[in-house]
C-alpha cells in the first residue's frame, strides 16, 4: 500500500502539468487563417456593414503608406515588403481586396481625411487623432531613427551640449515624442517630404532628420546620407486607421483579430517583409556580372566549397556533442543563405588543422574559409571583403591562479602561439625582442600547455577564452594582459574568387553581424544534465509507464464524462435529445448551412388535446403516451442526421439539416400519417389509445444576416394555424 502513495502523487503531478500545458498551448495557439464572420464576438450588425461595403465597393479598398522598408516598388515594378503581405492578409480576412498605394505623408493624411484612401497603417493613436479617426489598438511598434550627412560622425544624443537641428515630417507626432525623451537640447525644422528631408541633410540646413521605422530606402536614392539609432530608445506604435466612417466596423472587427492572436502574426509578417526589402536592397547593388553568378548558382545547385575552422569558438567550430558546424561564421553564412539563395558546404572533416585549411583555400580546394585575418604574408593570395564580420581584440591568457603581470614582464615569460595563425604575426608585432615562444597547432593545446606548465601565457582573442569556459566548460583561465590591439574577423576568399567576394561583401551590409556575435559571446553550454539522464535510462521507461497509467485514467475519465455528459442531453422520459442538445445542434448545423449556402428545415409538433387526455386517463397514462409518439417520430425522421427532440410538455421539434420545403412537407405528412394509425397501449386495460399530432413546418437557405430565432417563430406559426384549422395536420411556412 506504501508504494502506491507516492505512485499516486507521481501521477497526479503529471496529470496537472499536462492539463495546464494543454491550457497553456490552447491559449497561446497562433491565429491560423480565418474569415472575419467567424471571429468571437463579431456582431451581426458588423457583419451586415461589411456586406454592404463589400457588395458597393466589388473593386475593394485601399490601404496607404508611405515609402519605406515596409513599402517598397520592386524590379518588377510592384509593392513589395510588409505592407503587401498585410494586404494580403486583410483581403483573405475580410473576402474583399485590399490595394496598397504608396504615397508622400502630406498626401496620406488628405486622402485619409477626405476619403480617397480607405485605410492606413501609418498613423500613431493619439486622443486627438482617435477623435478624427476610428483607430485599432497598437499593430506593430517602429523603433526612431536618426538620418544625418554621411561625412559627419555620429551624432552624440546622450551627453552633447550644442543645440542640434532636427527635422521632422510636418503633422507627425514624431517631434513631440522627440521633445519627451531626448537627453540633448534641439531645436525642430517642419519638412514637407522625404526629400525635402534628403536636401536639408546634405546642404547642412539641418543636423539629422528622425522618423519612426526605416525610410532609409528612400534615402538610398540620395547620396552622402547615414543613420543610427535614436537614444534613449524610443519605439512608437502604428494602429490600422481610418477616417471613412464606412471603413469603422473594418477597424472594429481588426481589433478582434488583433486580440484572438493577429498580434503574433502581424510580428510575423513584418519580419518576412523586412527580409523581402534585404533581398530587394541587396540585389539593386548587384552588378550584371555578380547577377549573372547567382543565376548560373541557382541553374547548377552546386553549393560553394567551403572551408571551415573545427576550434575557433566562438568564430567556427564543430560541436562534438552536437555533431555540427556551429558559430558566428555559421550563423551568417546561414543568413546570407536566405538573403542570395547562395549555398554553402563544409569540404573539410572535423580536426583538420588551420595550415591545412589555408593551403585549401589558396589552391582552390575551398572558395572561402570561415575566418582569414589580413597579414602581410597573406596580401596578393587571398581576397578579403571590406568589413569584418566580428571585431575582438588580442590578449595574453593565463591560468585563473596567476599573478598579473606588466607589459615588461611578457618578455621573460613563456608563452605559447597558434602557429601560422594572425596571433603569432600580431605577437611578434607587438613583442619584437621575444625570443622564444612555443608554438601549438590549435588554440585547445595551447589551452592544455597552460594547465600543464608548459607555458605561462599562451597569445589569443579574448573570445577564444569563451571557448574553453563556456563550450568545454572548462574554468581556471583569465585575461592577464588585454592589448590594445584589435583582432577583427573577416571572411577569406580564394585569389580569383572576386565576383563571390563582391557578393558576400554586399550581402554582408544586409545581416546584423554584430547581434548574431553577441548571442554567442553570452552563449553557455550545459551538457552535464544530458550526461547524467543517459546513465540513468531507466528514468524514461518508468515515465513511460506512468504516461500508460495516466493515459487510461484520462481514457476512463473522458469515458465517464461523455456518459455524464449524454445523459445531461437527454430527456428522462422519452430518452431523446432535450431542448439544451437541440439548440446546440441546432447552432452548428446553421453555421454550417450558412457557409456552404445548403437549406435547412425544422419541425414544431404538439399533440393534439395532451391536456384533455391526461385529465380523462391519468398522467401514467399520459407518460405512455409521450414515450410512444417519440419512438413513432424517431421511426418516421428516418435520416442519421435528423434530429428529433422534446423541447417541453407535449412539444416536440425535429431538424432536417440539407432539406427544401417539399422534403421537410413529406417527412412532416410520414409523421403525422404514422402517430394517427398507432394504437397505444391503455394501462388500465381498456381499449387501445389513439391520438393525433399538429406539425408547423419552417424552411430556409439561412445567409449571414438571418437569425435562427426567426426560422424557430416560423415553424411555431406554422404550427398554430395547423391547430387553429382543425387539428391533425401539417401547415407549411
Amino acid at each position: 500500500m506504501r508504494s502506491s502513495i507516492p505512485l499516486l502523487a507521481v501521477i497526479t503531478l503529471l496529470s496537472v502539468f499536462f492539463w495546464c500545458a494543454s491550457r497553456s498551448f490552447a491559449a497561446d495557439a497562433p491565429l491560423g487563417p480565418v474569415y472575419y464572420a467567424d471571429l468571437p464576438g463579431v456582431t451581426r450588425a458588423e457583419i451586415e456593414s461589411i456586406e454592404r461595403l463589400k457588395r458597393s465597393r466589388p473593386e475593394g479598398i485601399t490601404y496607404a503608406m508611405m515609402y519605406s522598408d515596409a513599402s517598397f516598388i520592386t524590379e518588377d515594378g510592384e509593392i513589395g515588403g510588409a505592407t503587401r503581405i498585410i494586404c494580403e492578409e486583410l483581403s483573405r480576412l475580410f473576402g474583399m481586396r485590399v490595394t496598397p498605394r504608396l504615397v508622400e505623408w502630406n498626401a496620406l493624411v488628405a486622402g485619409l481625411d477626405n476619403h480617397e484612401f480607405d485605410l492606413s497603417g501609418e498613423l500613431t493613436a493619439t486622443p486627438e487623432r482617435r477623435k478624427k479617426y476610428r483607430m485599432s489598438d497598437p499593430m506593430m511598434e517602429r523603433p526612431f531613427m536618426v538620418f544625418r550627412h554621411a561625412d559627419r560622425e555620429d551624432l552624440d544624443l546622450i551627453n552633447g551640449r550644442e543645440t542640434l537641428r532636427y527635422g521632422f515630417l510636418k503633422g507627425s507626432i514624431d517631434s513631440d515624442r522627440v521633445g519627451a525623451t531626448s537627453a540633448v537640447p534641439f531645436t525642430a525644422v517642419f519638412l514637407e517630404s522625404i526629400e525635402e528631408a534628403a536636401r536639408a541633410i546634405q546642404n547642412g540646413s539641418i543636423d539629422a532628420f528622425i522618423s519612426e521605422g526605416r525610410p532609409d530606402f528612400l534615402f538610398d536614392n540620395y547620396g552622402g546620407i547615414a543613420y543610427q539609432q535614436y537614444y534613449p530608445l524610443v519605439y512608437t506604435s502604428v494602429s490600422l486607421s481610418a477616417a471613412n466612417p464606412d471603413l469603422f466596423p473594418v477597424i472594429d472587427v481588426f481589433q478582434k483579430y488583433l486580440d484572438r492572436g493577429g498580434r503574433g502574426r502581424i510580428s510575423k509578417m513584418n519580419a518576412a517583409g523586412e527580409t523581402e526589402y534585404r533581398r530587394h536592397k541587396f540585389f539593386r547593388q548587384l552588378s550584371e556580372e555578380e547577377k549573372q553568378y547567382l543565376a548560373d548558382h541557382a541553374a547548377t545547385g552546386r553549393a560553394i566549397p567551403l572551408a571551415a575552422e573545427h576550434d575557433n569558438y566562438p568564430a567556427s567550430f564543430y560541436n562534438q556533442r552536437e555533431r555540427q558546424w556551429q558559430g558566428i561564421a555559421h550563423d551568417i553564412i546561414a543568413e546570407i543563405t536566405h538573403i542570395t539563395g547562395l549555398t554553402f558546404e563544409v569540404v573539410n572533416a572535423p580536426g583538420v588543422p588551420w595550415l591545412s585549411l589555408q593551403e585549401t583555400l589558396e589552391s582552390g580546394g575551398a572558395a572561402m574559409v570561415t575566418e582569414l585575418m589580413p597579414t602581410r604574408n597573406r596580401r596578393g593570395r587571398f581576397l578579403w571583403p571590406k568589413d569584418p564580420y566580428m571585431r575582438d581584440q588580442y590578449a595574453l591568457l593565463s591560468l585563473e591562479d596567476e599573478p598579473n603581470i606588466s607589459i615588461d614582464q611578457v618578455f621573460g615569460a613563456r608563452v605559447g602561439l597558434i602557429r601560422g595563425s594572425a596571433h603569432e604575426e600580431a605577437f611578434h608585432q607587438v613583442f619584437p625582442d621575444h625570443l622564444d615562444p612555443v608554438l601549438y597547432p590549435n588554440a585547445m593545446e595551447g589551452f592544455e600547455a597552460l594547465e600543464k606548465g608548459e607555458v605561462e601565457l599562451v597569445m589569443m582573442t579574448k573570445n577564444l577564452l569563451l571557448s574553453i569556459t563556456h563550450y568545454s566548460e572548462r574554468p581556471g583561465f583569465k585575461v592577464n594582459i588585454s592589448l590594445d590591439l584589435p583582432s577583427d574577423s573577416y571572411f577569406g576568399f580564394n585569389v580569383n574568387e572576386t565576383v563571390l567576394r563582391g557578393i558576400m561583401d554586399k550581402a554582408q551590409t544586409m545581416v546584423d553581424c554584430e547581434a548574431v556575435a553577441d548571442q554567442w559571446r553570452r552563449k553557455t553550454f550545459d551538457y552535464k544534465k544530458e550526461i547524467a539522464q543517459a546513465r540513468i535510462p531507466y528514468l524514461i521507461g518508468i515515465f513511460v509507464l506512468l504516461l500508460i497509467v495516466l493515459a487510461l485514467l484520462l481514457a476512463l475519465s473522458r469515458k465517464r464524462e461523455r456518459l455524464s455528459r449524454r445523459l445531461s442531453q437527454l430527456d428522462h422520459l422519452t430518452r431523446l435529445p432535450n431542448r439544451r442538445f437541440f439548440e446546440e445542434r441546432m447552432r452548428a448545423v446553421w453555421d454550417q448551412a450558412v457557409r456552404d449556402r445548403q437549406p435547412l428545415s425544422v419541425l414544431a409538433i404538439d399533440i393534439d388535446r395532451f391536456k384533455r387526455l391526461n385529465d380523462t386517463y391519468g398522467h401514467p397514462q399520459g407518460d405512455e403516451v409521450l414515450r410512444a409518439v417519440a419512438k413513432v417520430f424517431e421511426r418516421a425522421a428516418g435520416r442519421r442526421a435528423d434530429l428529433v427532440a422534446r423541447m417541453g410538455g407535449e412539444e416536440f421539434s425535429v431538424l432536417l439539416p440539407n432539406t427544401e420545403p417539399e422534403g421537410a412537407r413529406l417527412v412532416a405528412e410520414k409523421i403525422r400519417a404514422a402517430v394517427e394509425a398507432a394504437a397505444i397501449e391503455n394501462i388500465a386495460g381498456g381499449p387501445a389509445i389513439h391520438i393525433t399530432v399538429s406539425i408547423g413546418v419552417a424552411s430556409l437557405k439561412p445567409g449571414p444576416c438571418d437569425k435562427i430565432e426567426d426560422v424557430m417563430a416560423r415553424s411555431d406559426q406554422s404550427l398554430y394555424a395547423a391547430k387553429e384549422s382543425g387539428r391533425n395536420r401539417v401547415c407549411v411556412a
